[in-house]
């Protein structure tokens, strides 16, 4: 859901209400977007943390977003990410899946292996076709928004889309053929 004018019009001017509104209705997406990008809660927990920090930093400094705040938010935490990368190796990253007491072990261990099979096939994709798919698929980003996010044209993106998915689903069937053997 695209941020209204009148939201980003109310960041000028610190509008407490605005900041709770904006957070209750995007941490749960940079929280899950950071999540599946690194596979690890207490990083996902503090970089969204930070994501949100920068916007009041930004909106102090008189240099909050002017058109898009979801995509500055995400865009924000796709640049922490990079700097939590570059700092931590990516095999110290550990996956943590806390599910509810409503889903019973049989349901915890599928969802855990799939998410683990999914999290290890992407390992092998380019870091732009892992942002495609997290931004188009994970989190719901239309082609145009995605497109500007990532500084690349809609046909650009399509492409990067179409082979992400297509090298995916190849990486995913033959983990389903080594796991079969």
């Amino acid at each position: 859901m695209p941020v209204r004018n009148e939201l980003i019009s109310n960041l000028t001017t610190w509008d407490a209400p605005t900041l709770a509104k904006l957070h209750d209705q995007y941490y749960p997406a940079i929280y899950r977007y950071v999540f599946v990008r690194l596979g690890d809660e207490a990083a996902a927990q503090d970089i969204a943390s930070e994501t949100f920090l920068r916007l009041i930093n930004a909106i102090q400094s008189k240099t909050p977003p002017h058109t898009s705040v979801r995509g500055w938010l995400f865009g924000t935490a796709t640049h922490l990410i990079g700097d939590y990368v570059r700092r931590a190796p990516r095999e110290q990253a550990r996956i943590e899946d806390d599910h509810r007491a409503e889903f019973s072990t049989e349901m915890q261990v599928e969802k855990r292996l799939q998410f683990g099979a999914i999290r290890a096939a992407m390992r092998h994709l380019t870091p732009e076709q892992e942002q495609v798919l997290l931004l188009r698929f994970g989190n719901g980003f239309p082609l145009e928004e995605t497109a500007a996010l990532m500084g690349k044209s809609v046909n650009a993106v399509k492409v990067l889309q179409f082979r992400a998915t297509q090298a995916l689903r190849k990486l995913m069937q033959q983990d389903h053929v080594e796991q079969t053997d």
